[in-house]
């Protein structure tokens, strides 16, 4: 992959908003990402990660999850270039020998910052920051697991002790009905005995 490939790669991935994209041809654009304030040659920029605040992730265990909600959460501000943008040019590398690779990967650093600002250490940081975020995320997340896992097993529990209780108090039933029957049956076919042997009609008595 040669310089201007690397440069086309960085201005397809910082494609802005209004559909508009820097021209590819001229090295010196300098249009930066909506909601940046980035100078051309500038290192730094002015949306530097903050340390997020604490907050609580999604409280419904079935609501959709996206790394971006995530990032979101916890006020992560846009980079001029992010560390998932890096991603994307690494994977485009992926079968460039590496001593090549180290150079356009140079090359491409140096075309994202004179475009844009960015440069090797705010990719970096950009990265912490999320893995930061992210680490953050997965304890509040296990955290509240445990949390609502203990408290609605403590309902199951709760609920299967009303289970086995109803489920034994059905067999009871089902026990005392057959019960009775059975002494009922047997009482009525002994007063029947009454009945033929004084000579009465048995069919009478079951009207």
């Amino acid at each position: 992959m040669n310089t201007k490939q690397l440069f086309d790669k960085a201005l397809e991935l910082l494609i802005v908003k209004d559909g508009q994209q820097p021209d590819k041809h001229d090295d010196k654009a300098t249009r930066p990402l909506p909601g940046t304030s980035v100078q051309p040659g500038n290192n730094h920029h002015n949306n530097q990660p903050q340390e997020p605040p604490r907050a609580a992730p999604p409280s419904a265990p079935d609501q959709p999850l996206k790394i971006e909600a995530i990032y979101q959460l916890y006020g992560v501000q846009p980079a001029p270039f992010t560390a998932e943008q890096m991603l994307e040019v690494f994977d485009s590398l992926g079968a460039v020998p590496a001593a090549a690779r180290e150079q356009n990967v140079r090359t491409f650093l140096e075309s994202v910052k004179r475009a844009f600002g960015a440069t090797q250490q705010s990719i970096m940081q950009d990265a912490s920051h999320k893995l930061r975020v992210l680490a953050k995320y997965v304890k509040t997340i296990s955290d509240q697991t445990e949390t609502e896992v203990a408290k609605r097993q403590k309902l199951v529990d709760a609920l299967q002790i009303e289970i086995d209780k109803a489920t034994q108090e059905i067999e009871q039933w089902r026990q005392k009905g057959e019960q009775a029957t059975r002494l009922c049956r047997e009482h009525v076919d002994r007063l029947k005995e009454v009945v033929v042997n004084l000579g009465g009609d048995v069919s009478a008595s079951d009207s």
